[in-house]
Parts: C-alpha cells; structure tokens; sequence
C-alpha cells in the first residue's frame, strides 16, 4: 500500500527535492536536509497558516558546522554520531540554527544507494506565436524552454514508473499559455509531430530546442 512513515515516503515519492522549503508539524521534519532541502519542524499556528496561504515567515538561521573526521568503530551509526553531538550541546543547543555536517568522516557513516542512469530523450518544440509587446523571439525562447524544463521535471517525479511518463501535446500547450511572452500560439509540434510523446523505460524527456515561427 501508500502507508508508512511520512519522512520515508515524501523523499520515495519524490516529493521533496534538494532546495524546496519544507515544514511540518513535527520535530523529524528536518530529515529532509539530508537531501538538501530546508525543513524544519513548525508550530500547528504556524503550520495552519502554511497550509491556508502556501507563505510562511522565517528569520534566516545562523549556521553551526560541524568537521567530521575519520572512521567510525565497528557498530558506530550516523545514529550514534548525532545523539553524541546532541550530549555535547543540549537538546536546545542549536536552537534556530542550521547544522552543516562536513569533513572526509561524512562519507564514512554508511549511507549506501543505488541509482539508475537514465538516457535524456530530446524533445524539440515547435509553434508559431503571437509575441506580447516588448518580447524577442530570443526572449520567448528562452522563457518557453524554461518552463518546459521545469515541466519535464516535475512529470518524471509525479509518475510512479518511467513507462507511464507521456508528453502530451495539450499539456505543453496548455504551459504556453501560462507564458508572459506569449499572446497566443497555433501549430504546435512536438519532433516534428503532433502527438503525444512516450519516452518509454530507461529515458526521460529533455527539451532539446525551442523554435519559435
């Protein structure tokens, strides 16, 4: 099923990546720096206002960095590493502070993963366009691509298995329509073609050029 730990799931799910904001209503929220989010644990006032605005204020924290250097001893966990450095400081030694863990005993705390390479399949967007006033054929490229990236990425972490990933023509279309550049378009293409694109396993979509009638 989809149950399980929140702070196992959201980083499984793909739903928080290295430089998203992320709060939650309890302390281990701030797991997601490992990942090299900011996230930190946050009152249910606080949290309730997140929710019903998407804001929220913060004061930026100083940082704490902490060397770790050499080998741990046989048994010895990143576990163990952190609640030594809770004794040494307190439970409230780092209070509105970030810690940033560096030194060559990082890498030494067994951390193992393993990653799949995946192969970019280039995706060449093409339509003609009505430009708002003000904007260059250089300057609608460029916000077109950007948004198309972004798009790209968020479709490869919302799909659950790289063969249900499908570019569909409408909904890059319907991202034009979102730009500032951009008053209005026709002939939309995706390849040279117009239909829906399926990378299929082991690619994932890249935009690969923006052309613009």
């Amino acid at each position: 099923g989809e149950m399980g730990i929140e702070h196992a799931l959201l980083p499984e799910k793909g739903l928080v990546a290295a430089g998203d904001c992320v709060i939650g209503a309890d302390s281990h929220t701030c797991t997601y720096g490992a990942l090299g989010a900011f996230s930190t644990g946050v009152g249910s006032t606080d949290m309730a206002a997140g929710m019903a605005s998407g804001l929220n204020w913060f004061k930026v924290p100083s940082a704490i960095k902490v060397e770790l250097s050499g080998k741990p001893g046989p048994y010895v966990s990143g576990k163990d590493v952190i609640l030594h450095l809770i004794g040494e400081i307190g439970v409230d030694g780092a209070l509105y502070q970030s810690m940033e863990f560096t030194g060559e005993g990082v890498a030494n705390l067994g951390a193992h993963f393993t990653a799949a390479a995946a192969i970019g399949l280039e995706i060449t967007i093409e339509f003609t366009a009505e430009l708002a006033t003000g904007y260059t054929l250089d300057a609608a490229e460029r916000e077109t691509r950007d948004a198309l990236t972004a798009y790209f990425h968020r479709l490869v972490l919302e799909t659950e298995a790289a063969t249900d990933i499908v570019v569909r023509v409408s909904s890059v279309g319907a991202i034009l329509t979102t730009l500032e550049s951009v008053l209005d378009y026709s002939g939309l293409t995706l390849n040279g073609g117009t239909e829906n694109i399926r990378p299929g396993e082991d690619y994932v979509p890249v935009v690969e050029g923006v052309r613009i009638r």
